[in-house]
């Protein structure tokens, strides 16, 4: 599939989840859509305060999520925690991020959990959470071309999370309620 053709297939599913009824959830196509042309594992959204962690995997096809109980270890979420950096990023690159002992032992662990590779995509944060993500994560070499397909889709998979939020912020609707109302 060309550049041109997946671009175009990006626009017209962000066309239809904009006229989605308030309340629909847009990360439950977009994941779907990511793990099905890149073969994640798991796909889904990391909401991270200093003392918790919300996951929300879209889908999951058994993989070992383990790892995501203990996000603050994850070597992506050390790496945008301490920089605050607005790209995507591969769990290939992570290390080189972090003080090296501690970022490659962070990979290592992963790996151990049959997580060969992952990339975050940094989104606007939901209230009462300081950062988060988009997240896929594979058995397989996702690497820099995922990494950067990912952040070339990302002010338009922002775009539609930031209108999910505010929506469901405005209309006192819960981002994954079922929708009462239909759009327009």
């Amino acid at each position: 599939m060309s550049d041109s053709e997946y671009l175009s297939r990006w626009i017209d599913l962000t066309a239809y989840l904009l006229a989605q009824p308030f309340g629909h959830d847009p990360m439950l196509e977009i994941c779907d859509e990511l793990s099905a042309h890149y073969r994640a594992v798991s796909t889904g959204t990391i909401d991270y305060a200093d003392d918790r962690a919300h996951v929300t995997l879209y889908r999951s096809r058994g993989g070992d999520t383990t790892p995501y109980a203990r996000i603050a270890d994850h070597p992506l979420a050390q790496h945008y925690v301490a920089t605050g950096d607005p790209h995507a990023r591969a769990l290939a690159e992570a290390a080189r991020f972090l003080d090296e002992p501690r970022g490659r032992a962070a990979v290592d662990s992963l790996r151990a959990a049959n997580l060969n590779d992952a990339v975050f995509l940094p989104l606007a944060p939901r209230v009462g959470m300081r950062h988060r993500w988009l997240s896929l994560s594979s058995d397989a070499e996702l690497g820099l071309r995922v990494r950067d397909e990912l952040d070339r889709l990302g002010p338009l998979l922002r775009a539609v999370d930031a209108q999910a939020t505010m929506l469901a912020r405005t209309f006192g609707v819960s981002a994954t309620a079922e929708a009462r109302t239909p759009a327009g």
